[in-house]
C-alpha cells in the first residue's frame, strides 16, 4: 500500500525533513505498546491514543 511513497524520493525528503528520528517506523517500534496493551499491565488504563510515528506529528 505504501511501497510507491517510500520509493518516491520527493515523498522521502519532505517527510523525513520533519521526522527526527529520521528513519521509517518498524514492527520493533511497535511491538511494546502492544505487549502492553494486551497484558495485565494495561488494565487500569482506557482511552489512550499511542501516537507512535518517530516524532512526525511534533513538527
Amino acid at each position: 500500500m505504501t511501497e510507491g511513497a517510500f520509493n518516491n524520493p520527493k515523498f522521502v525528503e519532505n517527510v523525513f525533513k520533519r521526522m527526527p528520528v529520521r528513519r521509517w517506523g518498524s514492527p520493533n517500534d511497535f511491538a511494546a505498546i502492544a505487549i502492553y496493551i494486551m497484558s495485565e499491565a494495561s488494565g487500569f488504563h482506557t482511552a489512550e491514543t499511542f501516537l507512535i510515528d518517530g516524532g512526525y506529528f511534533a513538527f
